[in-house]
């Protein structure tokens, strides 16, 4: 069964008739780590179901006795003290990674055939809201003991989708940017001195480079809409690896959605590869606007030889058409710490 039939009808069973009548939301929903990919410190399922729950606790509250913190690294049955069972498969480790050193749960967004969204990373969101690696340690240790069931039959369950977002909304600076940067899936150039190239797989956990851009601005247009700068609310991050956010196919209909949520600066770094004329005239509408302008060298050969810019001359010629509309840019260097207005 295709996971978005399975989640629709999941959502007129589980939730109530009042949220399903409001605005439709971006679905976030994760998947669920099989039990052959899992390697269980006890064969004993019950006691593998005590040990993961905790160690998936500790994940996200420490322990007090006293108003003091204690650290706990086992747990007895309360009607078995005599066996102790120890939390962590490696006392060396935190228990937010895997035997390997690899952090759990899926690494990326995959993608899927047919209509069927793809699932987020729960290791990448478990970096920002850890109750979301909670959520999927919970329900992958009650899958080892019980099947679900809809209407008298077993249900396969291979993720799980967040209900009201509302409970996810986390304090926010009112900063645009916290949108913004979720149209940096692509990029339209290849820079050889690209910082992002030497990202270890755990900062990179959320590449979207995959995901159809359709599907990208679905999930950008719902955190507009829990963005809320007057109250300094937002849903909780759930970044990677941030590219080219004007590369994007939505980037303006996303900057014309927030401008109407808020009068503050966009903050937007470009390499300038889509600064035509007719996307500078577009900028010049929804100002204020601070362009961080990575030029890196106005000679079009440079430009293609570091950047692998397609259309080197795009960006060049951007520069005067940005002073005509107001929209000064930060030029920025390839050399760090180098800055000329």
């Amino acid at each position: 069964m295709c996971r978005k039939v399975l989640r629709h009808s999941l959502k007129s069973v589980n939730r109530n008739s009042k949220a399903d009548e409001a605005h439709q939301d971006y679905a976030f929903h994760y998947r669920l780590d099989s039990e052959s990919t899992r390697a269980p410190v006890f064969h004993h399922r019950l006691a593998e179901l005590g040990r993961a729950v905790l160690e998936s606790l500790l994940n996200v509250v420490v322990p007090q006795s006293s108003g003091e913190d204690v650290k706990v690294d086992g747990f007895r049955w309360l009607m078995d003290r005599e066996q102790s069972y120890p939390l962590f498969r490696n006392l060396d480790k935190p228990s937010a990674f895997s035997a390997s050193g690899k952090p759990k749960g899926n690494q990326h967004l995959e993608p899927d055939k047919g209509d069927c969204p793809a699932f987020q990373s729960v290791a990448n969101a478990s970096l920002y809201e850890p109750r979301i690696g909670l959520l999927a340690e919970l329900i992958e240790s009650v899958l080892d003991l019980v099947e679900f069931e809809y209407q008298g039959k077993p249900v396969k369950v291979d993720g799980f989708m967040l209900k009201d977002l509302h409970d996810w909304t986390v304090p926010s600076t009112g900063s645009p940017g916290e949108v913004i940067d979720y149209a940096g899936g692509r990029c339209s150039c290849d820079c050889v001195f690209c910082c992002n190239k030497g990202n270890p797989p755990l900062v990179a956990a959320r590449d979207n480079v995959s995901r159809a851009a359709g599907e990208d601005f679905e999930e950008i247009k719902t955190r507009i809409e829990y963005f809320s700068p007057e109250s300094g609310l937002a849903l909780f991050p759930s970044l990677g690896t941030v590219y080219e956010v004007t590369a994007h196919p939505f980037f303006l209909a996303m900057l014309r959605k927030l401008r109407a949520k808020t009068s503050r600066p966009f903050r937007i770094t470009t390499n300038g590869n889509n600064l035509t004329p007719e996307m500078v005239a577009e900028l010049a509408e929804l100002k204020p606007i601070y362009l961080y302008f990575s030029l890196n060298s106005s000679s079009p050969l440079r430009r293609q030889r570091l950047m692998k810019d397609p259309h080197p001359q795009t960006a060049i010629n951007a520069l005067p058409l940005l002073r005509e509309s107001i929209l000064s840019p930060m030029l920025l260097s390839s050399s760090p710490g180098h800055w000329a207005r």
